[in-house]
């Protein structure tokens, strides 16, 4: 699952969310423990007034321990921000529900001319950091 970060500060970089987030990948007695796929800052710049916006995309090879990141992790402050911690979903333009091929009305058509969504955000830097692998299994010593 990939988990996002928002409104985090403009000097935060990838060892500061690691860190962050390190407590709660640990699992305890009957909780399992969890590994980061990898961690990318992104720059976002609005165009039109100039706003910056940074966040982080986290990706974690565990949907529970993403959920358990999410519900310890929220509101906490990161860097002296006070962060917003949830998941991210990834949007695809073939399975938006609006659109469904059909022929509609034209009063259903001319209620909305433009966008919801944000369109002049312009990506500026992004900082990723990949974390590979070598097996998921939990390796236990025997005494």
């Amino acid at each position: 699952m990939i988990i996002i970060l928002e409104k985090i500060g403009p000097k935060t970089n990838v060892n500061d969310i690691r860190k962050f987030i390190a407590p709660a990948l640990k699992g305890h007695f009957f909780q399992k423990s969890g590994r980061i796929g990898y961690i990318k800052i992104e720059i976002l710049k609005d165009s039109m007034n100039g706003a910056v916006d940074y966040y982080a995309l986290v990706l974690v090879n565990s949907d529970v321990v993403a959920q358990r990141i999410i519900k310890r992790k929220n509101r906490r402050l990161l860097v002296g921000r006070r962060i917003k911690v949830r998941q991210f979903f990834v949007r695809s333009w073939h399975n938006d529900p609006r659109d469904k091929g059909e022929q509609k009305s034209e009063g259903i058509v001319d209620m909305r001319k433009g966008e919801r969504r944000v369109n002049a955000l312009k990506e500026v830097r992004v900082q990723a950091q990949q974390i590979k692998f070598t097996s998921d299994k939990v390796f236990n010593r025997k005494l």
